[in-house]
């Protein structure tokens, strides 16, 4: 009753509107009407329009406490459900036969409660971002943990440089402090590297001076080499596509992240895994690093060290975009040769298992046709001025291939395989070139032959550009000293 009282403006109009509510007001209502027209007839006729009112309002006043109980009831079987689903996860907690267990079960308590909460309220709010998930889970492990053996690919996890959430990101790390924990970076390009520098000094802070490391090398090497000793010729390409790890505490775990995919799961037995990871020689080759891998250190700095695991000049860094531009009036020909490309990552696949390093910063090559030569030509004006802006109609496709680096195009123009490729679009475009081949087949000419013959026709322009910035003009992500600060007072408190 004290909800009644306490929110009857709200029950009355609730109570209105219900069908028995309804038949009660028109009660009253007829029985008011009747009183004002008949109650000078008869005393009856009194006492039968009282009745009547008497009647409808406590019909009405049932309708309201009813109205008022099943909200009571609903909430507090809701109340109830809540509070043991809860206790009961609680319970589960205390049933975990490992502390990280617990550590999760702990986190999905909380996290759903909070959502339950909300939503009985109407109230709810939740931030949709799986980086705040991934980093909570991935935090849990770390309890009870006593080493750790893990990769991590800056193509894959990102979320280290995502700005979505700086401040977890110290939380994560601050759950890792002092933890004997041997990560390897792995970086396609010395642009990668620099802009986490930071991220590898905050991770040395953690870690990497008690007992743990933080480990550097290029994507090149971890593909070359890396892969070959700690994984079978079938499981190559699936690790080269997912940060993963070995966390050991009372028992043996692998973790895996693709994407915003989270597993993990027991080791049984090393000899179980072998037909997806060498797990004795994964966790040899991050305690005892190879040439190739850099340990980082109090002097690291990211220009030195990518001069060391890059090949490539790293004067100037970045993604490199290498572009194709082709004349031609046969576009049935050209057409042909656009559906026959294949997927980048199918031909990356191809590679890695021959041990080739290739990146591809896309899926697929993009292939264009010049809007000029679309029979509704678009003319396109100054905006200012009117007049119409002349576009070059010579070419008229355009193939576009983005890649992480210098070294990623110089792989992609020797791939054996891009050479057949290269084959076929050139003897599309030239006569000549077919006979070329032939002789070359037959080593009686050379390949500058075709390349010369090719330029002289005018059919085919190659460019490449690389990003027009130095790696020292490159601003690291996340303010260093600020976030040093914080992980500093946390090994300061953990001592």
């Amino acid at each position: 009753m004290d909800n009644l009282i306490g929110k009857i403006d709200s029950v009355i109009k609730e109570s209105s509107k219900s069908p028995l509510g309804i038949v009660s007001l028109c009660i009253f209502m007829l029985s008011l009407l009747a009183y004002f027209l008949f109650s000078d007839e008869s005393e009856n006729a009194k006492i039968v329009i009282f009745i009547s009112i008497s009647f409808s309002f406590f019909i009405f006043v049932w309708v309201m406490y009813n109205k008022v109980s099943h909200k009571e009831t609903t909430n507090d079987k809701t109340s109830t459900n809540n509070g043991n689903m809860v206790i009961e996860n609680k319970h589960l907690a205390k049933k975990t036969k490992y502390s990280f267990q617990s550590k999760l079960i702990e986190q999905f308590t909380k996290e759903y409660e909070g959502s339950i909460k909300g939503v009985l309220s109407l109230n709810y709010q939740t931030s949709m971002n799986w980086e705040r998930v991934f980093l909570k889970r991935v935090s849990a492990l770390y309890d009870g943990v006593e080493t750790v053996h893990a990769v991590t690919l800056s193509s894959i996890s990102d979320f280290w440089i995502s700005g979505q959430d700086e401040i977890l990101i110290q939380e994560y790390l601050e759950c890792q402090i002092n933890k004997k924990i041997k990560r390897l970076f792995v970086f396609e390009s010395p642009y990668d590297l620099k802009i986490y520098e930071n991220i590898l000094k905050l991770n040395y802070e953690a870690y990497g001076k008690s007992g743990g490391s933080v480990l550097v090398t290029s994507a090149r090497f971890y593909q070359s080499t890396i892969l070959h000793k700690i994984a079978p010729k079938q499981s190559k390409f699936r690790l080269l596509n997912l940060d993963f790890g070995i966390w050991k505490s009372e028992i043996e775990i692998l973790a895996e992240l693709k994407g915003t995919h989270l597993k993990f799961r027991e080791i049984p037995d090393y000899s179980e895994m072998e037909s997806e990871i060498y797990i004795e020689k994964f966790k040899a080759i991050l305690d005892t690093p190879l040439d190739g891998i850099i340990k980082w250190n109090d002097a690291s700095e990211s220009e030195n060290i990518a001069k060391k695991i890059f090949v490539e000049d790293v004067t100037y860094v970045g993604p490199v975009i290498h572009i194709v531009l082709m004349k031609h009036e046969n576009r049935e020909l050209l057409e042909s040769i656009a559906s026959s490309i294949k997927r980048l990552d199918d031909i990356q696949r191809e590679a890695i298992r021959d041990d080739i390093p290739l990146n591809f910063c896309q899926e697929e090559p993009w292939w264009g046709i010049n809007l000029n030569e679309l029979d509704n030509k678009q003319a396109f004006t100054d905006g200012k001025w009117g007049g119409r802006l002349e576009t070059c109609d010579e070419y008229a496709y355009m193939l576009k291939i983005d890649l992480p680096s210098i070294d990623d195009l110089k792989a992609w123009y020797s791939w054996g395989p891009h050479s057949e490729i290269r084959r076929d679009i050139y003897s599309s475009l030239h006569n000549e070139v077919v006979a070329i081949y032939h002789l070359l087949d037959n080593s009686e000419a050379k390949f500058d032959d075709v390349e010369h013959k090719i330029k002289e026709s005018g059919y085919i322009k190659r460019m490449d550009f690389i990003y027009n910035k130095k790696l020292d003009a490159i601003e690291p992500f996340l303010d260093y000293n600020d976030a040093k600060e914080v992980i500093r007072k946390s090994i300061a408190n953990n001592r």
